[in-house]
């Protein structure tokens, strides 16, 4: 696992402040507190709130010790064992996980945007709608999009049902057909963007850049002045649009999984 640490100076808490409103934005159905990490579960349904994040360690506890804890929650839970592998995990989890079989999977990357005001606004192409809540429409639409099962998409309904933040479902139409969306998440400092996404039939076309500008506009309207998201390395295109954006890479992170 190559992913750089770092100290608890000002960009190292800047940082981990960033990771702190990631799992704020992107929640899960059940949290676990152990020893200052978090055990997230959600039926299975994407690895970021189905994950350990040893964000805070509070080092009362043996880290064997936590790590075997942190099995015997899972297998209870009937899930896989997953840690979410930041620059901020204690030095010795990495080491620990590997010698215990754990791979290391999906490495991406956070991005950050420093000022929402280096963005265009978006274009009149296309209009948008912003619902306030999640709906059934909304889900169906994104399950269409992203060729998620029904089950993950029951999921996504039940996981922001109650959001704890301002949040906003996007959909971008071309005349009467969805070409995109995705989901915004504010919290005074920072818009969140997850779940981008543009229909197989209407890709390259630019109707993803216009679905940014607008969380962005919407979130920069809800007090924002920053912007955050994360992206898999292996995804070369929306990296690419990102940094047209103003977007540049922030932190790696991935996950240990046990198999």
């Amino acid at each position: 696992m190559d992913i750089r640490r770092y100290s608890n100076g000002e960009e190292g808490f800047a940082k981990r402040s960033l990771e702190e409103f990631s799992l704020s934005a992107w929640p899960a159905l059940r949290t676990v507190e152990l020893d200052g990490w978090l055990l997230r579960f959600a039926d299975g349904y994407t690895k970021r709130s189905n994950s350990i994040s040893a964000l805070h360690d509070e080092g009362e506890q043996d880290m064997v010790a936590k790590i075997e804890r942190c099995e015997s929650i899972y297998r209870q839970a009937g899930q896989p064992v997953i840690f979410k592998m930041t620059p901020f995990v204690p030095s010795g989890l990495d080491g620990m996980l590997e010698a215990r079989g754990y791979r290391y999977v999906e490495p991406s990357l956070v991005m950050e945007l420093g000022g929402l005001s280096v963005v265009p606004e978006p274009s009149s192409d296309g209009v948008i709608r912003i619902d306030g809540t999640v709906s059934e429409e909304w889900v169906e639409r994104l399950t269409a999009m992203n060729g998620m099962s029904a089950g993950s998409g029951n999921t996504t309904m039940r996981l922001f049902e109650r959001p704890l933040l301002p949040t906003g479902f996007f959909t971008l139409y071309d005349q009467d057909n969805a070409v995109a969306c995705g989901i915004g998440v504010a919290d005074g400092t920072y818009v969140g963007l997850f779940d981008i996404v543009a229909h197989p039939e209407h890709r390259n076309r630019g109707w993803g850049e216009q679905l940014l500008r607008h969380i962005l506009k919407w979130g920069g309207e809800r007090g924002a002045s920053r912007s955050c998201l994360a992206v898999l390395q292996d995804n070369p295109p929306a990296t690419r649009l990102y940094v047209k954006l103003g977007y540049r890479a922030s932190y790696s992170y991935g996950y240990r999984v046990k198999l």
